[in-house]
């Protein structure tokens, strides 16, 4: 049995291999490091998220994140995207703007849609960004003060 198992485990990394192998080797290599293999799928977000998160990847302060997206966000790709994103930070996510009142974050990210009103900054934070969106929109970049 345990000889079985080994053959299957064995063949199956072949197949793997043999499938996934020129995808991988044909690629640039600046591409693979860089999370974004040709090829790859989209993921089911808004551009406002997808668009802006590498840069904040960069700009953002080191430690907890608290991100408040728009409510059609939540049931979706949002906390996967930012996860990977941001790890080995710990995130939050929101679709609830109040939720900035309650948190410890250091930073929060208000990825904020055209049809909603600009937020004031939460106590004990301060506005260090708001960059627009072409598409509409903008993202709002909070961090706490005395940090």
């Amino acid at each position: 049995m345990r000889a079985l198992g080994v053959a299957l485990l064995v063949l199956w990394t072949l197949h793997t291999i043999v499938i996934t192998g020129p995808l991988l080797l044909d690629a640039h290599y600046k591409d693979l490091l860089d999370g974004h293999p040709r090829l790859t799928v989209s993921a089911p977000l808004s551009g406002l998220i997808q668009d802006t998160t590498p840069t904040l990847v960069k700009t953002l302060p080191v430690g907890p994140v608290l991100f408040i997206v728009s409510p059609q966000e939540m049931g979706g790709f949002a906390y996967f995207w930012l996860s990977y994103w941001f790890y080995p930070r710990h995130v939050e996510l929101s679709g609830d703007p109040a939720a900035a009142t309650t948190t410890n974050a250091r930073s929060i990210v208000y990825f904020r849609r055209p049809d909603s009103a600009a937020p004031a900054a939460p106590p004990g934070y301060v506005l260090i960004s708001d960059t627009p969106y072409p598409a509409g929109g903008d993202v709002l970049v909070f961090a706490r003060t005395g940090s």
